[in-house]
């Protein structure tokens, strides 16, 4: 029961166990109701930094009946420009171990420059700690990840930080970085005691984490960032679920100097 619940593929499980003519053995039987799996949604957002906002979303956690999760999600507003693609096998090679890959295109803009990601990628795993046996909740977990892009500077002298031109910044400081390679590879420890995966009513998640960027991932970017997370659930009474979540990080520059603004914290 707890398994299948996890899947989140279905909304209720219920076991029967059944007598039979040998009192040794117990047939049991497994009744669900399958829920929906895919999403569609198209719907248009107003922030007083950001004005209006276009969000699309096109996802199913079943694709085509293989238990393959596919998402795309795409962003569109004066100052951000998104798109991502997921695709993740949650049960890689009939294990719980969990493959994920994706692409993304990004486009930030800020005051006085933007921040694109002309194309990018990665490949993430997590797998269960044991791998066999009994779960605990432990998962460890790895990525590696290639883009390219940086910062574009806005033409002042058209007053146009949308369309007018790319400066050029070859010899511009480390610190604004433009048409170099950004390759990460990070590493996680995570603690999931969540009552399931999709759609938590009560129960924990605790995950710590690092990325490092450098000389040795051929990366134009050095950095590391590493963080912890925790979010708490709760459902004390009429089904209302109680959410906190707890982000903390810090990035450097290992080699000294500034942390490239494309990957500090905004």
């Amino acid at each position: 029961h707890h398994d299948l619940m996890l899947t989140g593929f279905f909304a209720q499980v219920q076991v029967v166990p059944h007598k039979t003519e040998d009192e040794n053995v117990i047939d049991v039987v497994v009744n669900v109701v399958e829920q929906q799996t895919y999403l569609v949604s198209i719907a248009p957002a107003f922030d007083s930094t950001e004005g209006l906002i276009g969000v699309g979303i096109l996802a199913d956690r079943n694709f085509l009946g293989t238990g393959v999760y596919v998402s795309t999600f795409a962003r569109l507003s004066s100052l951000k420009q998104t798109f991502d693609l997921t695709v993740s096998e949650p049960r890689f090679l009939d294990t719980h171990i969990v493959l994920t890959g994706g692409l993304h295109r990004r486009e930030i803009s800020y005051p006085a420059f933007r921040v694109r990601s002309d194309i990018g990628g990665d490949v993430r795993i997590s797998v269960p700690i044991p791998l066999t046996g009994e779960p605990t909740g432990v998962y460890v977990g790895g990525g590696i990840g290639v883009e390219y892009g940086g910062v574009v500077l806005y033409d002042t002298r058209k007053n146009d930080p949308f369309t007018g031109p790319k400066l050029d910044l070859a010899h511009a400081d480390a610190l604004l970085p433009s048409g170099t390679f950004r390759n990460p590879v990070s590493l996680s420890l995570a603690w999931d005691k969540r009552d399931n995966l999709l759609l938590p009513r009560n129960g924990i998640y605790a995950a710590v984490s690092s990325t490092y960027a450098g000389p040795f991932t051929l990366s134009g970017l050095d950095f590391i960032d590493s963080g912890a997370q925790l979010k708490l659930f709760w459902s004390p009474i009429f089904n209302i679920t109680l959410k906190s979540n707890t982000d903390v990080g810090r990035i450097f520059n290992p080699a000294g100097g500034d942390v490239p603004v494309t990957d500090r914290y905004f």
